[in-house]
């Protein structure tokens, strides 16, 4: 490892640093599409104290010109140019001429938000013991649609992350200190692969405390590489991986003085499987490029039978995806072009981990994951999953299915939109049209309940305009207020504020009751009283509750929706007294969601949401009905 050179002139800048709080430091090499944008990102931060440092590592293309454009437009931009000697020598470079005493690391075709930079140094301002903090960061595909966010851990020591994996993606995400990154000796040249990894490995080894800032400031360009480079890089990067497992499960002498806790490195007794899972992560790269992988496996000796299935299907799932230019979304339309390399791969990865059922476990894993990721209305199969939309305004019928399926996912769509999904199991090749309703109401009877109040009854509410926001009145009483100005055209936008308190009004026949008084029985009650004899009762939801007299001091009480059982609960009955306000708060309490679920399934699944009746009380009258005339 070389570390980056230091003479007098810069140690004293290091020592007493200029007006800049943050050195930028930019390698590039061949970067001129991209290289404008990085730059770009960094003349729109908030926090103006920079200077970026652009490493032109020998590019044949007009790198150059783009960091020497910048430099005579802003002075805060420098421009180095040096024969091609990688990524590593090219930060040292950029380390050497850094004025600040806080570095952050930006390859040329990343970019970071209008935020980046305020947001990590006031977290440093705030607490002077940081060494380094970092944010959170999204890939970009090459079509500029963007993944998930992903945030490094929030743990001060990250040296047990980084001993399992590289816990920061990509080297934007943070800010650390100049002095420590030139303690532990800058970035080692001698890796081409995983350089970013074994440096915050010795970074965090030297006793570097961390700080995090959950906050997706930085952008990863992700790039679809070529079958035939990607190929040859991919046994040199398993090379790499294993080099920097094997240093992080050991002493390392590069560190002068590592924290005690490190100073041996990880567990030995961890590195084995550690080794296995960084082969299922190359390997899944060699699938997306059309090779099997298995030659990866030569370089290890290692047999671990407890091997977890899950650990190894989520290394896979997450890179085979990534050589394409793509994220685990696309797998539903990869699954059929990389299932035999997967098998292949697992079978050899069985054999020589030495874990049973391996290879059959995690395909059949991956094909969950696959198929979770399925979100377009029309048939597939991915392994033992079959993909079926399933129109809820319409009959639900039982569902057959082809030989071999043992999982139906069902894409829950109202009106042809797709609003939620449900994964049922597939007994004797079918799953019966209650299963459907029932698994439908349990996954998505709320945003279901929101398209039919959509439909019928939100249109009929009151908007309002006040000082405070957009209020929301049924009648003249008000439901929310202080909502966003889009509300006013759309009161659906509210559905999570206000719907429960209209479904409760809707069901039990109480549109002038508010919210609390569903759960808080008012002293007053006209409800007209019947005796009941017994201790146990059943009360529906359609049917006009009464106030119950009763020998009892408390009475078993059972509410149905529609002639379903929702909920049964034990309430007191004072004096022999039960009024009918108070058996609505016990009911709704004891409910709570299964009361949507069962209404849901009973007055909305399988029924065009403008049909008539069009009220939920309407519906759930004539399902008890039905339900009467089945039990007769």
């Amino acid at each position: 490892m070389t570390p980056p050179p230091r003479d007098h002139a810069l140690s004293t800048a290091a020592a007493q640093p200029g007006p800049c709080g943050v050195s930028v430091i930019i390698p590039a090499y061949n970067a001129a599409e991209t290289l404008g944008a990085t730059l770009a990102s960094l003349d729109a931060q908030h926090y103006p104290h920079w200077e970026a440092i652009v490493v032109d590592d020998g590019s044949t293309d007009g790198t150059a010109d783009v960091a020497a454009q910048a430099a005579a437009r802003d002075p805060r931009v420098r421009l180095i140019q040096q024969p091609q000697l990688g990524i590593a020598a090219a930060r040292n470079t950029g380390i050497a001429a850094a004025r600040a005493d806080w570095l952050l690391f930006l390859d040329a075709d990343d970019w970071i938000a209008p935020q980046h930079l305020e947001r990590l140094t006031a977290a440093l301002a705030a607490d002077p013991t940081l060494d380094a903090v970092h944010c959170g960061w999204v890939r970009v595909l090459p079509d500029g649609s963007m993944g998930d966010e992903h945030f490094g851990p929030p743990a001060s020591d990250l040296f047990p992350a980084f001993a399992d994996h590289c816990a920061l993606a990509t080297v934007g995400v943070c800010l650390i200190r100049r002095s420590l990154v030139l303690a532990v000796g800058g970035f080692d040249h001698s890796f081409r692969n995983c350089v970013d990894w074994e440096f915050w490995l010795r970074v965090a080894r030297a006793g570097a405390r961390f700080g995090a800032v959950r906050e997706r400031l930085t952008y990863y360009r992700l790039r679809q590489t070529s079958i035939s480079i990607g190929m040859r890089n991919i046994a040199l990067l398993h090379s790499n991986a294993l080099r920097v497992l094997e240093l992080a499960h050991s002493p390392d002498p590069r560190v002068a003085n590592p924290l005690p806790a490190h100073a041996a490195g990880a567990p030995r007794e961890l590195l084995a499987r550690r080794r296995l899972l960084i082969t299922c992560w190359c390997a899944g790269l060699a699938i997306g490029h059309g090779n099997d992988g298995v030659s990866l496996l030569a370089a290890i000796a290692d047999r671990d039978p407890a091997l977890d299935p899950e650990a190894v299907a989520t290394m896979l799932f997450a890179a085979a995806p990534l050589p394409r230019g793509l994220l685990q979304n696309a797998w539903p339309q990869l699954w059929s072009a990389l299932e035999p390399q997967v098998t292949a791969f697992l079978t050899a990865l069985e054999a020589r981990s030495g874990a049973p059922q391996l290879a059959r476990r995690v395909v059949h894993l991956l094909a969950g994951k696959a198929a979770a990721e399925a979100w377009q209305a029309a048939p597939a199969t991915i392994g033992p999953f079959a993909i079926r939309p399933l129109e809820l305004t319409c009959p639900l019928t039982d569902l057959r299915l082809p030989p071999g399926v043992e999982h139906l996912r069902c894409l829950l769509t109202l009106e042809g939109q797709v609003i939620g999904a449900a994964v049922l199991p597939v007994t004797g090749g079918q799953v019966t049209a209650a299963a459907l309703a029932e698994a439908t109401a349990g996954k998505a009877a709320w945003p279901i309940l929101g398209h039919f109040f959509a439909r019928t009854l939100y249109p009929q509410l009151h908007v309002k305009h006040g000082p405070d926001g957009v209020s929301l009145w049924r009648g003249e009483r008000q439901l929310a207020s202080g909502l966003p100005p889009e509300v006013a055209s759309d009161p659906a936008l509210a559905h999570d504020t206000i719907g429960w308190e209209l479904m409760l009004q809707e069901v039990w026949g109480r549109p002038d009751w508010p919210l609390v008084r569903f759960y808080v029985p008012a002293p007053d009650d006209d409800s007209a009283a019947i005796f009941v004899p017994g201790r146990s009762l059943t009360v529906e939801l359609s049917a006009e509750p009464p106030t119950l007299i009763t020998n009892w001091a408390q009475l078993d009480v059972t509410l149905t929706a529609g002639g379903l059982a929702v909920t049964r609960t034990t309430v007191p009955a004072p004096q022999g007294r039960l009024s009918a306000n108070a058996l609505i708060a016990a009911l709704t309490h004891a409910a709570g969601m299964d009361l949507c679920r069962a209404v849901v399934y009973q007055a909305l699944i399988g029924r065009p949401l403008a049909a008539e009746p069009l009220g939920l009380r309407a519906r759930l009258a004539a399902a008890a009905r039905r339900a009467r005339l089945r039990a007769t």
